[in-house]
């Protein structure tokens, strides 16, 4: 089951850190991050490129003992292309005052799936040299 979620990013100064993605990991240059990397599109072509783009970040992966499959993706639009932080539209039901209709900045979006044991999963999204959050989330066992 995939579970979507999301997580405002913001920058050194302030302000919301649009275009970023996951991409998945590189063990051998961020060996921390097993989950994935958190990627900055720099040059618009929406490839997240961990040689070519900025590495922003990273996932650290906690899950049951055993348990495979698990993952944090970017959702793809219907161009087949991942959709980026500051890319997510709010509710056109939203007044204009307050964005509806508009991307929201800084909104990563993700998408999760929980491994093949039940048991808490718990993606840890880590900024470099910066803030972190942690998801939890509980896979039960199906009847």
């Amino acid at each position: 089951m995939t579970h979507h979620l999301g997580l405002l990013l913001w920058g050194e100064a302030g302000s919301s850190l649009n275009h970023v993605g996951i991409a998945p990991r590189d063990l051998n240059r961020f060996p921390r991050y097993t989950g994935g990397l958190l990627v900055q599109d720099v040059n618009g072509d929406k490839v997240l490129d961990p040689t070519v783009d900025k590495v922003v970040g990273g996932i650290v992966g906690a899950a049951p003992q055993g348990a495979k499959g698990q993952s944090a993706t970017s959702p793809t639009g219907a161009d087949g292309k991942p959709v980026l932080s500051g890319e997510v539209l709010r509710n056109a039901a939203f007044p204009p005052a307050a964005g509806g209709g508009k991307p929201n900045p800084g909104l990563l979006p993700v998408q999760f799936r929980a491994g093949d044991k039940p048991g808490l999963y718990r993606p840890t999204f880590e900024l470099l040299g910066g803030n972190s959050y942690t998801f939890t989330l509980e896979a039960v066992a199906s009847r």
